[in-house]
């Protein structure tokens, strides 16, 4: 940190030259890339493309854009086609690049992206095309979202392992990129893949009873809803349900709208909703998941925001007994939780640096 921080300080011709936390972060990994000597660095991108920071490398191995859906658009604009236009700007000469499924709107963007830039684009197959020796190809990862991501990450690493520039004079979406074998290494590390966060289940125990965590830093319309998807399927097979205390954990961040992520969470039925900021503990002088770029009054005020829209969207409904509270940090959120007595099921969803912050709460006990 302080080597490139002391580093920009020295060189910087005006007060305001240093970058902001997420240009320096990149900044930063870069500077640990090279000197690390790493053989390839995955770069994802922070917020749309076209703008972005990471978007300075003229000659990527290869490019992959994931599926798109309506986020950040105080600043990418308010429709797929907008936020589709910024995404298709890490698209570079001659680069393979390879795309996600897409709403037919967005895809159609995508490809005037790549003739505009001479880029040839590709769809990735279902991953049922795949040529497997006849086994059946086991995902380490949770969510039916996964078969597409996988498809994605398969092509992506193809490409760059091989250095194929295939139909290189041509641009454009070329539709749909060809499955290949997949050997037993690759089958094994999609097996093996692990990723916090997403749809992971942890289960700890308390003098009180046990309490089944399940993370996903869903913070989309499209994410969210996979994410009930995924949940009610666990509801759905929970023989001990009747006996269970099903709880939501609640923030979201930035410009997103609470309304927009907690209406699809309605249909889970929780017992109770909990709304706390992304915060660790209440005194967060040594925690590197602190956002200092928000204050904590502020992400408080947020909370209550986050519950008064809760109750305003079932007050009509008297299905819905709800307990609601609010709580300063993610460590007194676990506390109250776990300091019951019984069996316990507790989604914690709607940001990334919440499911973080549990994360590291779960470390510092």
């Amino acid at each position: 940190f302080w080597k490139v921080y002391n580093k920009l300080q020295v060189e910087k011709e005006h007060a305001n030259d240093m970058p902001s936390y997420f240009k320096f972060l990149t900044v930063m990994a870069l500077n640990v890339f090279a000197a690390e000597k790493v053989d390839v660095a995955i770069i994802e991108v922070g917020i749309g493309g076209e703008l972005d920071c990471t978007n300075i490398f003229k000659k990527p191995a290869v490019v992959g854009i994931t599926s798109l859906g309506l986020d950040h658009t105080s600043l990418l604009g308010n429709t797929i086609e907008e936020i589709a236009w910024q995404k298709g700007g890490i698209m570079k000469l001659g680069t393979p690049a390879f795309t996600s499924p897409q709403l037919t709107p967005a895809l159609e963007v995508l490809n005037q992206r790549a003739v505009e830039k001479k880029c040839p684009l590709w769809e990735v197959p279902p991953l049922c095309e795949y040529d497997c020796d006849g086994l059946q190809l086991s995902i380490g990862l949770k969510g039916d979202v996964q078969t597409i991501n996988t498809s994605l990450a398969l092509q992506l690493s193809w490409a760059w392992i091989n250095r194929q520039q295939q139909a290189k004079s041509s641009t454009g979406l070329l539709g749909y990129a060809k499955a290949f074998r997949i050997d037993g290494a690759t089958a094994e590390g999609i097996k093996s893949c692990s990723w916090p966060g997403r749809y992971q289940v942890l289960t700890r125990k308390s003098d009180h009873g046990s309490c089944t965590y399940y993370l996903d830093g869903a913070h989309t319309l499209e994410s969210i809803e996979l994410c009930v998807q995924w949940f009610r399927q666990i509801i759905n097979k929970d023989q001990n349900r009747s006996s269970c205390r099903y709880i939501l954990v609640f923030n979201v961040t930035g410009d997103r709208k609470p309304t927009d992520l907690l209406v699809p969470l309605m249909s889970c039925q929780f017992d109770s909703a909990f709304f706390c900021p992304n915060i660790s503990v209440s005194d967060p002088k040594s925690n590197d998941l602190t956002n200092y770029t928000v204050t904590s009054k502020h992400q408080l005020d947020r909370c209550e925001d986050n519950k008064n829209t809760w109750l305003s969207l079932t007050k009509d409904d008297s299905s819905f007994t709800t307990e609601l509270e609010t709580f300063p940090s993610v460590t007194e959120t676990l506390k109250y939780i776990e300091g019951r007595k019984g069996e316990q099921r507790v989604l914690v969803t709607g940001s990334l640096h919440l499911v973080g912050a549990v994360l590291s709460a779960f470390d510092l006990s």
